[in-house]
């Protein structure tokens, strides 16, 4: 796997240990809460101002801990382009370099990549994966050394 790669699945690791580390506390507050508003006879909007100030206090720190594990379980995009930026697009499973790719799949793996490079595959032409059996209808490239130099036989 690629440093990125590796990278991304430790954003991953982390944001499930955060996550599991603020989930203990946010349901003691929650249970906070609930025992206060029973314990005084009144709903949740009966509760005095000065106990929801300190109740957000308290559980800032917590609600941040878990949102930034959600963003890290989803893959933190920002965070792996600000800490690894990337001169050249690569595929996301298996690490093959796209550069000089014109098809919107990998041609190592063979993910389907239009998601990833909406606005790179709108401005060429799409070339589309061919058995070597059917030698007639391949398009081709610009430049067919750059597609594996499949021409006329």
């Amino acid at each position: 796997m690629k440093h990125k790669t590796w990278f991304r699945l430790m954003l991953k690791i982390v944001g499930v240990l955060l996550i599991g580390l603020s989930l203990p506390d946010l349901t003691q507050l929650a249970a906070t809460i609930v025992q206060i508003s029973q314990r005084q006879g009144v709903g949740l909007g009966g509760l005095r101002t000065d106990f929801w100030i300190s109740f957000g206090i308290q559980s800032f720190g917590y609600l941040f801990q878990f949102g930034l594990g959600i963003y890290l379980i989803a893959g933190g995009e920002w965070l792996v382009s600000k800490c690894i930026p990337s001169n050249r697009p690569y595929c996301p499973e298996c690490g093959y370099d796209l550069s000089n790719s014109s098809t919107d799949w990998c041609a190592e793996c063979g993910i389907d990549l239009t998601h990833l490079f909406a606005e790179r595959i709108k401005n060429r032409r799409v070339v589309t994966p061919q058995s070597s059996e059917d030698s007639g209808g391949q398009q081709h490239g610009d430049n067919p050394k750059q597609e594996g130099d499949q021409s006329l036989q």
